[in-house]
C-alpha cells in the first residue's frame, strides 16, 4: 500500500526499517521473544499541548485529540489542516467539565465525548463541529471501555456503599448501555480474585478490576501488575487467560523520577510507596484494533528517544513495533496507526516544554494475525 505524504513524497513498505524474525537476534543484539518492526512515519501533525492524552482516528485521514487548557476537542487531518474543534468549559449542552472527555468513534462521521464528571456522553458531528445529542450515563464516574459506539455504549462506572465495618466500598461495574432508553442491557463486575491469582495487591474497600478495554470482536482485557494482563476471549467468559509480557523487566523509579514525583505531588507525596512500586508495564488505555489485535504502549525505550508498542493476537505475543519519540497513546484503524507523542525539547522550545504532535504510520505490512475469539 502506498501513502502520499503532505510534501508529495510517496512512502510505501520502505517505511519498514527493520523486521527481526521470531526468536532470533533482535535489532539491539540481544535475544528477544517475538518480532521487532521499526517504522518511520509517513506524516506528522501538530496538535495542542494538553494535560490529557486522548487520541482517536476518524477514518484513516482525520485524528482528534483533546486540548485541556481550552476544554475542547481538536481535530486535524493527515496534512495538518484543521478539520474542526468543539466544546468549552461548562455544564450546558456541548460543554465539558474540568475532566477532559474520553473519545469514541460514532456512526456517520460522529464523535462521542464521555465526560466522567458530568456522567454523560455528548455526540458531535466532526465536519461541522455541531452538537448532535447527549445521553445520561448510569452509575458514578462512567468511563468508556470500547473505542466506538452505535446504539449502545460499553464502559465502566462506580457504585459506593458502606460495608459492615462502616468503610465505603467502591465497586467497578462494567455495563453496556442503550443510548436511546438509558437501559443497561449487560453488566458485570470482574472480581478481585483475578488480581490475587496473579499475585497482585488487592484493596479491602475496592471490588472489581478497572481500566478494562473491550474489542469490537467481544474480547476484554485488563492490566494487572508487574507486566501482566488478563484477557477474556468474550466479555462473559467466567475466567480469563493470564498473559505475562515476555519483554517486561521489573524496574523501580530512578532518582530523577522520584524527584519529579515529589515536586508534582507536593504535600500529597508518598515517597517510600513511590520508590518501592515497580514501574508499570503499560501506559493506558490499552487499545484493540479492528482485527481484534491488542496494542500496548510500553514503558520501554523512553530515555532512548524511541517507544515500543507490544502487539498481541489473543494471548499470543506477536512482537514489538518501534516508533519515534515519547509515545503517550495510540489508536489504530485499518492500516493506519497514529501515535500521540511528546517531541524532544529543542533549542526553539523557550518554554522548556516538549511540543505535542501526532505521527502517522502505515502498518499494512504488519504480519500479526487477526484474533478470532471463536
Amino acid at each position: 500500500m502506498m501513502r502520499t505524504q503532505p510534501n508529495g513524497e510517496v512512502r510505501g513498505p520502505s517505511t519498514v526499517l527493520a523486521a527481526c524474525i521470531l526468536f532470533v537476534l533482535s535489532c539491539g543484539g540481544a535475544e528477544q521473544p517475538g518480532r521487532d518492526m521499526s517504522l518511520a512515519p509517513y506524516a506528522e501533525s501538530v496538535v495542542p499541548l494538553s494535560d490529557d492524552i486522548a487520541i482517536l482516528l476518524l477514518g484513516e485521514t482525520t485524528v482528534c485529540t483533546t486540548e485541556s487548557y481550552e476544554y475542547r476537542v481538536y481535530c486535524t487531518d493527515v496534512n495538518g489542516s484543521e478539520v474542526g474543534f468543539f466544546g468549552r468549559q461548562g455544564e450546558g449542552p456541548g460543554e465539558f467539565s474540568d475532566h477532559l472527555p474520553d473519545l469514541l468513534r460514532g456512526p456517520d462521521g460522529t464523535l462521542g465525548a464521555i465526560d466522567s464528571d458530568l456522567n454523560r456522553m455528548t455526540v458531535f458531528d466532526v465536519t461541522s463541529s455541531a452538537f448532535v445529542s447527549q445521553a445520561r450515563l448510569p452509575g458514578i464516574y462512567f468511563q468508556g471501555g470500547a473505542s466506538s459506539f452505535s446504539s449502545t455504549l460499553t464502559g465502566s462506572s462506580w457504585s459506593m456503599e458502606p460495608d459492615s465495618a462502616g468503610a465505603i466500598r467502591t465497586t467497578t461495574q462494567f455495563a453496556e448501555v442503550d443510548l436511546g432508553s438509558g437501559e443497561v442491557v449487560w453488566e458485570r463486575v470482574y472480581g478481585n480474585r483475578f488480581r490475587t491469582d496473579a499475585g497482585c495487591e488487592t484493596y479491602a474497600v475496592r471490588e472489581g478490576l478497572s481500566s478494562g478495554t473491550f474489542s469490537l470482536g467481544g474480547s476484554a482485557v485488563f492490566p494487572l501488575c508487574r507486566g501482566q494482563l488478563l484477557l477474556f476471549a468474550a466479555r462473559d467468559d467466567p475466567s480469563g487467560t493470564l498473559i505475562r509480557a515476555p519483554r517486561y523487566v521489573l524496574e523501580y523509579p530512578s532518582e530523577p523520577e522520584v524527584q519529579e514525583y515529589l515536586e508534582s505531588a507536593g504535600g500529597f507525596a508518598r515517597e517510600e510507596w513511590f520508590r518501592s512500586t515497580p514501574k508499570p508495564y503499560q501506559r493506558l488505555p490499552l487499545v484493540f484494533d479492528d482485527q481484534n489485535r491488542l496494542w500496548v504502549v510500553t514503558s520501554r525505550g523512553r530515555h532512548e528517544g524511541v517507544s515500543y508498542l507490544d502487539v498481541y493476537s489473543g494471548a499470543q505475543y506477536w512482537g514489538a513495533v518501534q516508533v519515534r519519540h515519547d509515545a503517550l497513546a495510540v489508536d489504530v484503524l485499518g492500516s493506519t496507526l497514529v501515535v500521540l507523542v511528546d517531541r524532544p525539547i529543542g533549542p526553539g522550545d523557550s518554554d522548556g516544554y516538549p511540543d505535542r504532535g501526532v505521527d502517522w504510520y502505515d502498518i499494512s505490512e504488519l504480519e500479526a494475525p487477526a484474533y478470532d475469539p471463536g
